[in-house]
């Protein structure tokens, strides 16, 4: 968001900030609470279960405490079952991409058939 008022930059600065310590927070403790399952959770794939329960994080932090309850329980419940990937064998797209395997084996496929 381009601006150039230095109080408004400041200000996403410091939301940027504070959104990544929530962030990595909430996975340090999403993972402790999985147990070994925790290992199976990707950063990557947590960046996009985080940016999905956001307003319900918000939701927690300024809603009456009962209601704030009932929200913290589901989402809790949704996000410890989302965050683990369930492709456990599978390597992930970042490390196919950066090792070349996923491309390596489609050319060695694709060279047998030609």
């Amino acid at each position: 968001m381009p601006s150039a008022k230095r109080h408004i930059v400041e200000a996403l600065v410091y939301a940027v900030l504070i959104t990544f310590v929530v962030s990595r927070t909430l996975l340090a403790a999403l993972r402790r609470k999985l147990g070994a399952l925790g290992e199976r959770v990707p950063q990557e794939r947590w960046a996009g279960l985080f940016a999905d329960a956001a307003l319900d994080i918000l939701r927690l932090i300024l809603w009456r405490p009962g209601i704030a309850a009932a929200i913290a329980t589901a989402l809790d419940a949704h996000l410890l079952h989302e965050a683990v990937d369930p492709n456990a064998g599978r390597a992930l797209l970042l490390r196919r991409v950066e090792s070349r395997t996923q491309f390596q084996h489609r050319i060695s496929v694709g060279a047998g058939h030609a």
